[in-house]
């Protein structure tokens, strides 16, 4: 089970103003990222994971117009080569996962592939999967990780 995403919180705003014998009103050009629901992984009873995948849907409010990008920051709290990994909460265990664009399946990485969009001055939503890769073991309990999402507009 993934403890919960936690996004970067981006609270950046650009804005234009021309100075005239009177003021033009500011454009403001502003973007979020909404409650992130927790990311769980069906249920496994002991030993080998099956592959299987969550989908989470990250919500995000751009202004009419501005271009975004969803991109994964970090890979977590246990990373491991190109993969996420989620950690045992009282043993040494872990579970190796991949975080993907739901749209076409391809794992995001640090600084690399984002999901991306055009605002609209609503709630629009990022789709990102939460896949378990092959060959994971797993003692019983509980398992968790945390990762950083960030929105660059």
């Amino acid at each position: 089970m993934l403890k919960r995403l936690l996004p970067l919180l981006l609270l950046v705003a650009s804005s234009h103003s021309v100075a005239k014998g009177w003021e033009e009103p500011t454009t403001m050009n502003t973007c979020q990222i909404g409650t992130i629901p927790p990311a769980v992984f069906p249920t496994v009873v002991g030993g080998a994971v099956p592959v299987s995948t969550v989908n989470v849907a990250v919500p995000v409010m751009c202004s009419t117009g501005v271009a975004w990008s969803l991109r994964v920051a970090d890979r977590g709290l246990n990373p491991i080569s190109t993969n996420n990994r989620m950690k045992h909460t009282t043993a040494n265990q872990f579970i190796v996962y991949q975080v993907r664009r739901t749209s076409d399946l391809v794992q995001m990485q640090p600084g690399g592939n984002a999901v991306t969009g055009t605002g609209n001055g609503s709630w629009q939503t990022a789709g990102i999967s939460l896949r378990h890769v092959t060959g994971n073991t797993a003692r019983v309990g509980t398992y968790t990780d945390t990762i950083t999402l960030s929105l660059v507009f």
